[in-house]
C-alpha cells in the first residue's frame, strides 16, 4: 500500500455516511470483532464535541473502486448512525434516531480526517 493525495476532501462524518449510503465508497471489514460499548459511547461524545482523533483509512484499488477500512471502532460509529447500535446515556440505552436534532447534527458536523491509500 501507498499513501496518495485525498482529491475527495470529505471532512464532515455526514458526508462520509453521505458517500457510504449512496454506494460512492465500500466498506471492507477488517475485522469482526464488535468495539465494547465503553469504547463507543466515549467516540460518540467525542464526535459530539467535534474532538474525535481517529482518522478514516479509505483504500482505492486499480479498478478505482474505494474502500473504507472498517476497523471495529468505525464499524461500531457507523452502527451506531444507521441506529443498528445504541449507546448508554444516563443510564439509558439511545440510539442515534433518539437523540435529539442538534445532538445529531453535532455528530454528523465532526470533522474527520481521512488517510487515503492505493491498494
Amino acid at each position: 500500500m501507498n499513501r496518495i493525495k485525498d482529491y475527495y476532501n470529505w471532512k464532515r462524518l455526514e458526508q462520509w455516511k453521505m458517500v457510504l449510503d449512496k454506494g460512492n465508497v465500500g466498506w471492507r471489514y477488517i475485522n469482526p470483532v464488535e468495539v465494547n460499548d465503553a469504547i463507543l459511547e466515549e467516540a460518540v461524545m467525542l464526535l459530539k464535541n467535534d474532538c474525535f482523533p481517529i482518522a478514516i483509512v479509505c483504500c482505492c484499488k486499480e479498478d478505482r473502486c474505494k474502500e473504507i477500512m472498517g476497523t471495529p471502532l468505525w464499524n461500531g460509529i457507523f452502527s451506531f448512525l444507521e441506529s443498528r447500535r445504541c449507546i448508554k446515556i444516563g443510564g439509558h440505552e439511545v440510539f442515534f434516531k433518539d437523540l435529539n436534532a442538534l445532538e445529531r447534527k453535532k455528530i454528523l458536523d465532526a470533522q474527520i480526517s481521512s488517510i487515503w491509500v492505493r491498494d
